[in-house]
C-alpha cells in the first residue's frame, strides 16, 4: 500500500488529503486554541469534493430544518461516467473533540439517518473528523485497524482524519453509540471504497458497483447487503423539480424524488479525465 493515490485529483486522492488536512486542523485548533466547528469542516470538505470531482460527484448540504428531520448533514451522489447510474450517501459528520469524545453525538440522530437511507435507497454513514492529541506513533488505537482491514499499513494522519462508520453499526443493544472504540472496531477510511488505483479489492469492470460492494463490506451487517441494490436509475425526473429545495413535510423530507432533485445538476462531460 502506497502513501497517497497517484491519481491525481480523483475521489480516493481528495478524500486522502481532505483526511490529512482534518486531522490536522483539528491538532492545530486544539494547540493553538482556536475554534475549528464541525459546520466548518463539513463546508470546505464539501466544496472540495464538489470542486475536485465535479464529473463524478454532487455533495448537497441540507440546511438546518432539513437535517433535523433526515437526520444528514449532506448528501453524497457518486455517478457512473455516463451519468446514469448513482449511488447515494446519506451523512451525519461529527468531530472528535480534545477530550476524545464526539460530544456533538446525539443518539436519536441514527436512526433517523437509517430510516432516511433506507427510503432513499442508499447508504446511512457518519463521517468522523479526527485526530490525536497524544503522539500518534505511541497510540496504537487507529494502526489497529490493519488487522480488520485491506491495508498493509495505516498511515497516520491519511487514513484516520477522515473515516466513515455504518450508522447501523451505531447501534449496540438498546443504546447509540459513536466512540473511538466504534470508529475502529466498524469504521474504516473514507477514502478505501473509492480506490481505483490498486489492488485493494477486486473493481472488476464496473467501478460504482465495486465501490457499492465495498461499502456494504465494510457494514458490521455487510453479508445481509445487496450491494447493487444501492445502484438506482433516477433518470427521466421532470428538471423542474430541481428549484425545489424546501421541506415542508416530513414526507417529503423521506422522499426519494427529494434525494435527487437536491443534488447539483451533472456536468455534461462526464468522461472527461482529471488533470
Amino acid at each position: 500500500m502506497i502513501n497517497n493515490c497517484p491519481s491525481g485529483h480523483c475521489l480516493c486522492r481528495t478524500l486522502q488529503e481532505e483526511s490529512t488536512n482534518i486531522w490536522r486542523d483539528l491538532g492545530d485548533a486544539n494547540t493553538l486554541n482556536s475554534p475549528l466547528h464541525e459546520n466548518s469542516i463539513t463546508h470546505y470538505l464539501s466544496l472540495n469534493l464538489n470542486r475536485f470531482n465535479a464529473q463524478s460527484v454532487s455533495v448537497h448540504t441540507f440546511k438546518p430544518a432539513a437535517e433535523t428531520k433526515n437526520g444528514s448533514d449532506f448528501l453524497w451522489i457518486i455517478r457512473s461516467p455516463d451519468g446514469a447510474r448513482k449511488i447515494i450517501l446519506a451523512i451525519q459528520a461529527k468531530r472528535i473533540f480534545p477530550n476524545g469524545q464526539y460530544d456533538s453525538f446525539s443518539a436519536h440522530q441514527v436512526d433517523k439517518v437509517i430510516r432516511y437511507a433506507s427510503v432513499i435507497g442508499g447508504f446511512g454513514l457518519y463521517l468522523t473528523y479526527n485526530f490525536e492529541v497524544v503522539n500518534p506513533a505511541v497510540n496504537p488505537l487507529w494502526r489497529n485497524w490493519v488487522f480488520r482491514l485491506p491495508l498493509e499499513l495505516c498511515f497516520l494522519p491519511r487514513d484516520a482524519g477522515l473515516a466513515m462508520i455504518h450508522a447501523s453499526d451505531l447501534i449496540v443493544g438498546p443504546k447509540r453509540i459513536l466512540s473511538r472504540s466504534t470508529v475502529v472496531q466498524h469504521g474504516f477510511p473514507a477514502w478505501l471504497p473509492f480506490c481505483t488505483c490498486q489492488d485493494t479489492y477486486s473493481l472488476g469492470s464496473d467501478p460504482l458497483l465495486a465501490v457499492s460492494k465495498t461499502l456494504a463490506e465494510m457494514s458490521h451487517a455487510g453479508d445481509q447487503l445487496d450491494a447493487q441494490g444501492y445502484i438506482s436509475d433516477w433518470s427521466g425526473l421532470d428538471a423542474d423539480l430541481l428549484k425545489t429545495t424546501d421541506i415542508q413535510s416530513d414526507d417529503e423530507a423521506y422522499s426519494p424524488d427529494f434525494a435527487v432533485i437536491t443534488t447539483l445538476s451533472a456536468p455534461t462531460s462526464l468522461g472527461q479525465k482529471d488533470e
